[in-house]
């Protein structure tokens, strides 16, 4: 028969799996999603290379409360849900609840589940060799960061920070009433410097600010280390550590910026320092701060508005903290003096997401780089000709203005919560700056 019969001729049976909805399927998942959406999740604060879908939600918002609620809301036996399928939906809409301190690394998770353990690992493995690579350097950087911490550098003269922009941070942040969690709020930045080991007369440095004046650009976050440099600006030596973030740490306007400060008579410093931790590896003394702030916010209950939080950030540490609350004047268009002939035409080009230390010195115009933490440092010669000079770069023109929020989310705040919002804490939502 098969001899007899043209070729594509013969189909096999359509799959009939799959095609009748199971009795036992929940037929109201349109009512999960909306309840889950109605928490409001946000972008990070910065776009994870890693994970550049995934949405949070604050930290005052847990997953077991978002099922209580819901279950509250739809009482019916019909609606009913378990905890376990309402976290599922929550995981399909890449939506985390990742705490400080408590990221795990990819790469690491990824050879957990792959057949080679690390004591049987095989050199022409692709996972395996991406494994050591990356473990490789996360213990270069972890060493160097610790050599930095134990043997206490920091005096007036050579000062070791950590830097990190605290995670997502909502106002107002009212946990007893449910009503607060349901509404679009102002986000609140925290951008921190945070000195390493025994700390002597250093603390921590940290800039506040919220959405209603300014974003979360690069140019925003730039103007943070300007800040922080101008503070310190008796240091000779700076050296940063930060998280391997390539949008928010790795830039050619940072890059740029460097230069320009460097060889500023803002700050004394001859020579400033940027080590990055291997991704998935980064926990650091800012996260710390971090944790403390949280606390804060924790044991102050009630955070009404942005006076709240910046007392909740000053009472950190003990309240030894160096707070600059910024306004839309401190923050600067900064320009990117890239060359992308002299990028291009590079004989020894390097890639800025595999740089893992960058170093600039008084009176050069070009920065020195390190792909790995025990080579020596190599020129990276970027910058356009006609800046590499003293009078070559200027500090660029402050905001005109802050950008204002959307006047709905204001009267969404202020209609919605006029109950329970006390009146000496309304001056500062009727007065917060709006966009159309």
């Amino acid at each position: 028969v098969l001899r007899c019969t043209p070729k594509g001729k013969i189909k096999p049976y359509i799959d009939g799996r799959g095609r009748q909805l199971s009795v036992n399927k929940y037929k109201h998942l349109d009512l999960v999603e909306n309840h889950i959406e109605s928490f409001n999740p946000t972008i990070s604060h910065y776009r994870r290379e890693h994970a550049p879908n995934v949405r949070y939600l604050p930290s005052d918002v847990t997953i077991n409360f978002m099922h209580q609620n819901f279950l509250e809301k739809y009482p019916e036996p019909d609606f009913f849900i378990s905890y376990a399928y309402y976290r599922d939906q929550v995981k399909k809409k890449n939506i985390s609840f990742t705490q400080l301190g408590h990221e795990e690394c990819e790469v690491c998770e990824s050879l957990k589940i792959h057949e080679h353990s690390k004591d049987q690992m095989v050199p022409d493995c692709t996972v395996c060799a991406t494994y050591l690579t990356h473990i490789k350097k996360a213990n270069a950087a972890r060493s160097l960061y610790q050599e930095h911490a134990k043997n206490n550098y920091n005096d007036e003269k050579s000062i070791y920070f950590s830097v990190d922009l605290q995670k997502i941070i909502m106002l107002p942040r009212l946990d007893t009433f449910k009503k607060v969690l349901f509404i679009k709020r102002i986000v609140a930045y925290h951008e921190s410097f945070v000195p390493l080991g025994k700390k002597g007369n250093l603390q921590p440095f940290a800039c506040v600010w919220h959405e209603g004046i300014s974003g979360r650009k690069k140019e925003d976050l730039i103007s943070t280390f300007f800040n922080f440099f101008s503070h310190h600006r008796d240091a000779n030596t700076i050296t940063i550590w930060l998280d391997n973030c390539s949008s928010q740490n790795k830039n050619w306007c940072l890059l740029s910026f460097l230069v320009y400060i460097i060889n500023s008579d803002q700050i004394s410093a001859n020579e400033i320092v940027l080590n990055f931790f291997e991704a998935g590896h980064t926990f650091m003394s800012a996260d710390s701060f971090h944790h403390q702030v949280e606390q804060s916010l924790k044991h102050q209950k009630k955070t009404y508005d942005f006076e709240d939080f910046v007392k909740a950030v000053g009472a950190a540490n003990k309240s030894r903290v160096d707070l600059k609350i910024m306004n839309y004047f401190d923050f600067y268009l900064w320009i990117d003096y890239k060359s992308q002939q002299k990028i291009s035409k590079s004989t020894n080009r390097v890639l800025l997401k595999d740089v893992v230390s960058i170093k600039a010195v008084r009176d050069k115009f070009i920065l020195y780089t390190k792909c790995n933490f025990e080579e020596e440092y190599s020129e990276l010669d970027f910058l356009k000709k006609n800046v590499m000079k003293m009078s070559g770069m200027a500090r660029p023109e402050p905001l005109k203005g802050p950008c204002g929020i959307p006047v709905e989310k204001k009267n969404d705040i202020l209609n919605n919560l006029k109950q329970v919002i006390p009146q000496n804490r309304k001056q500062f939502w009727e007065n917060i700056p709006v966009h159309s």
